[in-house]
């Protein structure tokens, strides 16, 4: 009886929090509705995770990535950074530079006897341009003016410069894009050779200036810390407000750079900056649409706005105020949800540690007027909003891994620096990363090694400017 009743189904919609089924009688149409239960409600907003979707996906990520390195149309610009990995030459100083952000970091470091990155004389200010509106001839005079202290202690500079820019076959940077947060007229000038301009006017050949960015940065920094390791690839993922990936590429793989380029560097593999935020084949929901429309930049980093920090806790926010809408939430908690003006991702994090924490008021309105189903229901959206962050990163991360064959084995692994605030400061982020890697590899599973670092993108540059000598 009840398999004939559900052949005659015509009909399965959604009021308020039940879901409703319409069938058709001889002369007569019943209605019968069910409590919408949680996983309906992921499905009916786009956010049921399909995991077996993942190989799929992860072979989309190589797609870009392979037309990408040929010049063909692709949402992944893959920029060479015309660096190369080796080991440094030991007990010899270089002056870096970390300029990102509202911080600017100079100093020196060199590789000790056994191997180990020293860093010494670091000094913190605020980059130029962050208070008031500097033009480039001062941004630049003011980074000098840092340096000036130790210029003599070296000619070779590493400069981590995470402002977006297109690296140069000479290891220089052209500045394509001033961030809002950064108040300097410096689109278009080339970093390096702008820097030792001001730095030494009269002989600015004088010092080799190496520019990386801090994804590329963060892969040398892994790389600097783990001299010992015997892994067969290396992978840098920054996964905080924003997210990027750089990885090692073979240099004949790279066929948009000219025969002269590759002859001039002349190694055989080579740094790529994939500008992974700016990936576009996840598929998105209404919700992430409408987040990306409402941004400074719609219709760009498209990946990013799905996966980082700076996204997270707004998709959450969405997610609670559409089952505020529909009914999920009790009246009183629904009535706050809808009222709140934002949630961000810090508050996310500390509930998923500490649920009782109050630290905001999403969490301050879950403990005045939330029932325990309230806690329940919010804790899930929160769950599985960074449940998929991690799965498309874990797709993201298994495209470098098939395309480059790396991890193969275990006493070989592939080393994965990682650094960012999402990803140390979600809960359990990155097992939730191993965990769905090793399901969209399937049997072709790899061996990996997480890195951490205190200062990657310092000691990356310095790297990357030892390497380059």
């Amino acid at each position: 009886m009840v398999r004939l009743l559900f052949q005659q189904v015509n009909k399965v919609f959604t009021v308020q929090k039940y879901k409703i089924f319409q069938w058709a009688w001889p002369r007569k149409i019943f209605y019968f509705g069910f409590p919408m239960n949680l996983e309906t409600f992921f499905e009916k907003t786009g956010f049921s995770l399909d995991i077996s979707n993942g190989p799929r996906l992860a072979a989309a990520v190589r797609g870009e990535m392979e037309r990408g390195l040929t010049g063909k149309k692709s949402s992944l610009k893959m920029l060479p950074a015309f660096v190369g990995l080796s080991d440094p030459e030991l007990e010899r100083d270089i002056i870096i530079i970390d300029a990102g952000g509202s911080n600017l970091r100079v100093g020196t470091m060199r590789f000790t006897r056994d191997m180990k990155p020293l860093i010494r004389g670091l000094v913190k200010t605020a980059m130029p341009g962050t208070a008031r509106y500097v033009d480039a001839g001062r941004f630049y005079a003011d980074i000098a003016a840092q340096c000036r202290r130790i210029k003599s202690v070296s000619r070779s500079i590493g400069f981590c410069f995470s402002y977006p820019a297109r690296i140069t076959p000479q290891c220089d940077a052209q500045v394509l894009l001033a961030p809002k947060e950064l108040k300097a007229g410096i689109v278009g000038t080339m970093a390096g050779s702008s820097l030792l301009q001001k730095l030494s006017p009269k002989n600015p050949d004088h010092y080799c200036i190496t520019v990386v960015n801090d994804t590329v940065a963060a892969l040398l920094g892994g790389k600097a810390v783990s001299l010992h390791r015997n892994c067969s690839g290396w992978i840098g993922l920054v996964l905080g407000t924003g997210t990027n990936i750089a990885y090692v590429e073979k240099v004949e793989n790279i066929t948009k750079l000219s025969a002269r380029d590759c002859a001039a560097f002349g190694r055989d593999a080579m740094v790529i900056n994939t500008e992974m935020g700016a990936l576009d084949i996840f598929p998105r929901t209404a919700i992430d649409i409408a987040l990306d429309n409402t941004s400074n930049a719609p219709g760009v980093h498209k990946a990013e706005k799905m996966i980082s920090g700076k996204y997270l806790g707004p998709i959450v926010l969405a997610l609670l105020r559409q089952a505020a809408a529909t009914g999920m939430l009790s009246p009183l908690f629904a009535q706050k949800v809808l009222s709140l003006e934002e949630l961000d991702t810090t508050e996310v994090s500390h509930f998923l540690s500490a649920p009782s924490l109050v630290s905001g008021a999403c969490t301050r309105a879950l403990a005045t007027k939330g029932k325990s189903r309230d806690q329940t229901f919010t804790r899930a959206v929160m769950e599985r909003v960074v449940e998929r962050s991690a799965f498309f990163v874990a797709c993201e991360l298994a495209a470098m891994l098939l395309k480059t064959g790396a991890g193969k084995r275990k006493s070989a692994p592939a080393g994965i620096m990682a650094d960012g605030s999402t990803f140390y400061g979600l809960k359990g982020y990155q097992k939730r990363i191993e965990r769905h890697l090793a399901a969209v590899l399937g049997k072709d599973k790899r061996a990996i090694s997480f890195i951490s670092a205190e200062n990657p993108n310092l000691i990356g540059a310095g790297l990357a400017a030892l390497v380059r000598d």
